[in-house]
């Protein structure tokens, strides 16, 4: 469980790296798919005795939130996007697609500029648990009586 929980936290702080600052959707999801690995493991450990788990998960849920909004606000753009293409959509529909779709977009980037901003703080966490996984392989179970 310790090496587990060590690879989930390696695979966020490396999707965390590669994030970037520009708006790219699939690095977006990778950091989102990675949170959520991390986020089960540590739900794991929750039960047991001397393990301190409850700042990370939160942080965690607040990473999955961030990023399932923002995906969810992606998949309306996308069905904006593929409704204006059909036949026989009218002028006037056109038009309020295109606004919202715009309005879509800005928050998109708001929402990516909130996510960049609080990267150094996950990039933190996942550094840190990867830490104590460590040292927890290295503690030997009569440390813990």
């Amino acid at each position: 469980m310790i090496a587990r929980k060590r690879r989930r936290a390696g695979a966020l702080r490396e999707s965390l790296r590669a994030l970037g600052t520009l708006y790219v959707p699939d690095r977006l999801y990778a950091v989102r798919l990675a949170a959520k690995k991390l986020l089960y493991c540590l739900e794991v450990e929750r039960s047991l005795p001397r393990v301190a788990v409850s700042r990370d998960l939160q942080t965690l849920e607040s990473i999955q939130e961030h990023l399932g909004l923002l995906h969810d606000l992606q998949m309306l753009q996308s069905r904006l996007r593929s409704t204006a293409k059909e036949a026989g959509v009218s002028r006037s529909a056109l038009v309020h697609l295109h606004r919202m779709g715009k309005d879509v977009e800005t928050e998109c980037r708001g929402l990516h500029a909130a996510v960049i901003a609080k990267t150094p703080r996950w990039d933190g966490m996942a550094d840190r648990i990867m830490g104590d996984a460590v040292k927890a392989a290295l503690i030997t179970p009569q440390q813990l009586s």
